[in-house]
């Protein structure tokens, strides 16, 4: 009776060993997701280009829309759960670019909001401004 349940668990182990070495088809899962994450790629570098280039914040809100629509349409072309599938590598260039992008925007928008120095855009004719230049004001007393 003994050998018998040894012979019986010898041949499940192998069973299950031999059926773990099989070939799984994912059903080309892999590369769904490695072409969802190449693209995904491509299409934050060309929107973080864009956005490196825009000099008001109209343009990069624009812009920042733009790439939240694109980078939906994007995902809505794979079949659903297919990021699930990206390597974990992949995962974290896809996180760190995000972040990047994200950083670019506010920083600019900050920037934008919070001008290192204030330029008036005309200068009047008879402000202090312009008797700095060696202009006098009239009535200006030497």
């Amino acid at each position: 009776m003994m050998k018998i349940l040894l012979y019986v668990a010898l041949a499940g182990a192998l069973a299950l060993g031999a059926g773990g070495c099989r070939h799984k088809d994912d059903g080309g899962r892999a590369a769904n997701a490695r072409a969802l994450f190449e693209r995904s790629v491509r299409l934050n570098a060309l929107y973080t280009d864009s956005l490196r280039r825009a000099g008001d914040s109209a343009t990069i809100l624009r812009l920042s829309a733009a790439y939240d629509d694109a980078l939906t349409h994007l995902n809505f072309e794979f079949p659903a759960e297919t990021d699930p599938d990206m390597t974990e590598g992949e995962n974290d260039t896809l996180i760190t670019l995000t972040r990047r992008f994200v950083t670019l925007r506010d920083s600019m928008l900050y920037r934008l909001a919070h001008p290192l120095v204030l330029r008036p855009d005309s200068v009047a004719a008879d402000s202090p401004a312009r008797d700095s230049v060696g202009v006098k004001a009239a009535g200006a007393r030497p």
